[in-house]
């Protein structure tokens, strides 16, 4: 399955960037992605079979195509060139701080599953014979 939508969102990415370079309307490209996202992730919940989860992955992956090139013109945009590379050097910072705390959060999320399961979890060894 990966690798159907990987091969499309490689594909892709040239034209979407070159699409990204071509339009004024960069912030309404995240929204737009940010939506397709949301459904993609929704439709692999919803109906977790093969091609629907093909196609929402496919999407998701066109999607994410997207964020890098548009953050990037954004702040090319916003920032002269002397001060675009610290910039993106903050932007690709804070990226990694956010991967730290997502990474965080799991971790915590497992542990605290771990924990309720062993919790709840009877006892099922009989001891006395």
């Amino acid at each position: 399955m990966t690798t159907i939508s990987g091969l499309l969102g490689l594909s892709l990415q040239t034209p979407i960037g070159a699409a990204i370079d071509a339009t004024r309307a960069k912030r309404e490209l995240i929204v737009l992605a940010l939506a397709v996202l949301a459904i993609g992730a929704t439709a692999i919940f919803a109906a977790p079979s093969f091609w629907p989860v093909v196609i929402a992955n496919s999407l998701i992956v066109i999607a994410g195509d997207v964020f890098g090139p548009t953050v990037a013109a954004l702040t090319l945009g916003l920032y002269a060139r002397k001060q675009l590379a610290r910039r993106l050097g903050r932007n690709s910072a804070f990226d990694h701080a956010g991967n730290v705390a997502i990474a965080l959060a799991a971790g915590a999320v497992a542990a605290l599953a771990l924990i309720i399961f062993a919790v709840g979890m009877p006892e099922t060894a009989n001891h006395d014979q």
